[in-house]
């Protein structure tokens, strides 16, 4: 088995620049020709050094065991929530589409696919990363993760989360949501403010989504906007 290494790394940065997807597309093509597997790569990349303790996660938790959430959907890999839920003991369930949580489990739904710490077939079989899964999981309207997102936009207020909401999956199920569920936006997404030139326009573009904008300027402030919603039971205009 052959290394990946970093001059393969760096040509791939330099040819794709921003796009995530082309980089992974390619960085898969060369594991395969290495017989590494890609899974893998990303596991030793998730979990190479310590995890640190996330107030964001702490408060996500904070919510989950106060019974203020439904389900919590996940675009990441990492098991860094399970574990935050597990430290607490509040019985959860990770799903990635090939099992469903229990009565008295919270559900962690990884629409992208799961990848724990330890090697794990099932779940490792389930991972959205390059841009051919990226399509696959896009033109199947029926896939169980496409599924729960729009169930969860149709029947809940949604907070979208450490998103730059320029996923166009994410924009597609949002729109097929609106058509089919309230037209007053009921969504709310977190924006780094300095992330956008124009937030006037994108406030209202998301609007047309059903989504109002809160904007922050450090990450560092998103825990306690979360506590201050939560603690008031209402949100910032």
């Amino acid at each position: 088995m052959k290394a990946v290494n970093l001059n393969d790394l760096d040509a791939l940065q330099n040819d794709c620049r921003k796009d995530n997807l082309i980089k992974a597309r390619y960085l898969k093509r060369i594991c395969d020709a290495r017989d590494v597997q890609f899974v893998d790569l990303i596991r030793k990349s998730l979990y190479s050094s310590e995890l640190k303790n996330s107030k964001l996660v702490a408060t996500i938790a904070d919510c989950i065991e106060s019974g203020q959430l439904e389900s919590v959907i996940t675009y990441n890999y990492d098991d860094v929530l399970e574990r935050e839920l597990d430290r607490r003991k509040i019985p959860f369930a990770s799903v990635d589409g090939q099992n469903r949580p229990l009565p008295n489990q919270f559900p962690v739904f990884h629409v992208y696919g799961f990848i724990t710490s330890e090697q794990d077939k099932p779940y490792d079989n389930n991972v959205v990363l390059s841009e051919d899964g990226y399509h696959a999981l896009y033109n199947n309207a029926f896939h169980w993760s496409n599924i729960e997102q729009v169930h969860a936009m149709v029947q809940t207020t949604c907070f979208f989360i450490g998103l730059s909401m320029t996923d166009p999956n994410l924009r597609r199920l949002l729109d097929i949501a609106q058509q089919r569920g309230s037209k007053d936006p009921v969504h709310y997404a977190f924006l780094h403010r300095t992330e956008y030139n124009q937030p006037k326009k994108i406030e209202r573009i998301f609007y047309e989504m059903g989504v109002n904008a809160i904007w922050y300027g450090e990450h560092s402030e998103v825990p306690s906007l979360i506590r201050a919603i939560t603690r008031k039971d209402s949100l910032p205009k």
